[in-house]
């Protein structure tokens, strides 16, 4: 029988251990080039592409890649939901046409809480599948 020796064995260890590490801040900078992609949409005029790009920031990221439930498993419901309001207000703003500086301030602050969460659930070890049972 092939024994993998100890350092190799600690070695495959440290790298899968370090490569979830930064995980959730991955995350958060996929989240936060969409919304600076929603951002300068706009800012050219493009309302409608915006308000799409927040909404796939949403659900194809933050919600599809389980972000949201990390945080409502490491922060609590409250804050998830104030994490949703976040997206919310952006694309509400959008929709309303906003003056591009308050579109602008909404997505600083929500690329900031995002870049902040992502960084926060990752020293706290929380999974990448949220779910799966230890």
């Amino acid at each position: 029988m092939f024994r993998m020796p100890s350092f190799i064995l600690l070695f495959f260890l440290t790298a899968n251990l370090s490569a979830n590490m930064d995980y959730w801040q991955g995350i958060a900078e996929e989240i936060q080039q969409y919304i600076d992609r929603a951002s300068a949409q706009y800012a050219a005029g493009q309302p409608k592409a915006a308000k799409r790009t927040v909404m796939q920031a949403y659900f194809s990221v933050f919600e599809d890649r389980k972000m949201e439930a990390a945080l409502r498993m490491e922060r609590g419901a409250a804050y998830a939901y104030q994490m949703e309001e976040r997206f919310s207000d952006l694309r509400k703003a959008i929709q309303q046409g906003a003056e591009v500086q308050a579109v602008q301030r909404l997505a600083e602050a929500l690329k900031t809480a995002v870049h902040r969460d992502g960084k926060l659930l990752d020293q706290a070890g929380i999974r990448p599948n949220v779910f799966e049972v230890e």
